[in-house]
């Protein structure tokens, strides 16, 4: 129906927490790419950082969904969105993790890879979320070489700070390689 209040509320009351950030915002995309509120929402409040990342995220659900031909104007116009959304709130992550779901389907450039690595990692240098997609990026069935993910994922979860979700990155390759192995079976 177009209301958009509730998600903008809860986004507003998140504040800087960014794991908790792109985890709303990754749900709130799951209805908004089949509904018209997160686009009803950047259009009524056009200067919202919360509504233009919110909108980014629906918006490469949308281009993932639709594939890597299908998708493409979708995806530059969710890269577009979250240029957007860094402006308004130029410490905001989520748009940047947005981009690296983008790069992992739509485009594997891994200069555009570094440069968006590298502002998440001036931002908020132990992202959950950035960290999982960037050694997803790495896994042989997307952009990486055979063993980059493992060796990416163990150097990331040698040098994070105890405690951290990091740590689990070497499992996450683990299982991406148990997962592998059981599809050629």
């Amino acid at each position: 129906m177009g209301r958009w209040e509730g998600a903008r509320d809860l986004l507003i009351a998140t504040g800087t927490d960014w794991d908790r950030r792109i985890f709303r915002l990754q749900v709130l995309a799951e209805a908004g790419a089949r509904l018209r509120f997160a686009d009803t929402w950047a259009r009524a409040e056009p200067r919202s950082p919360h509504a233009l990342a919110l909108l980014a995220n629906v918006q490469a659900l949308r281009a993932m969904i639709a594939g890597a031909v299908s998708g493409r104007a979708l995806m530059e116009e969710a890269w577009g969105t979250s240029r957007t959304a860094l402006k308004t709130w130029p410490e905001d992550v989520a748009p940047l993790v947005v981009m690296l779901a983008l790069l992992r389907t739509h485009a594997p450039d891994r200069n555009t890879l570094d440069r968006v690595w590298k502002e998440i990692k001036q931002r908020d240098p132990w992202n959950r979320e950035a960290h999982h997609e960037v050694v997803t990026y790495l896994f042989p069935r997307h952009h990486g070489r055979p063993g980059e993910a493992v060796w990416w994922a163990d150097e990331q979860a040698s040098v994070a700070p105890q405690g951290l979700p990091i740590a689990v990155l070497p499992l996450v390759v683990l299982a991406e390689a148990h997962r592998s192995r059981q599809e050629q079976d």
